[in-house]
């Protein structure tokens, strides 16, 4: 989510640059300084979030975690043993 946070970001730095509604120092003084706490704290407090909430699990296609029912019914009614 931060890359896409961030690609917003540039987006609206040149809109507001290109069309002349803000200077480079307007928006260094009053955008930049909100957008850089945005783009860092949502996508780290959601992740924190999933940690937290024990929502990670191992990637099915290769190396790697993410939010994940895998492998599936695991600790569940279905299947009360712990998965390993």
């Amino acid at each position: 989510f931060a890359s896409v946070f961030y690609n917003g970001s540039l987006s609206l730095y040149y809109v507001l640059t290109i069309t002349g509604r803000m200077s480079d120092a307007q928006f260094a003084k009053r955008v930049e300084p909100v957008l850089h706490v945005v783009n860092n704290a949502y996508p780290l407090a959601g992740a924190i979030w999933g940690l937290i909430r024990g929502m990670y699990r191992e990637f099915q296609l290769g190396p790697g975690c993410w939010i994940n029912d895998y492998p599936r019914h695991c600790e569940t009614e279905l299947n009360p043993e712990p998965c390993l």
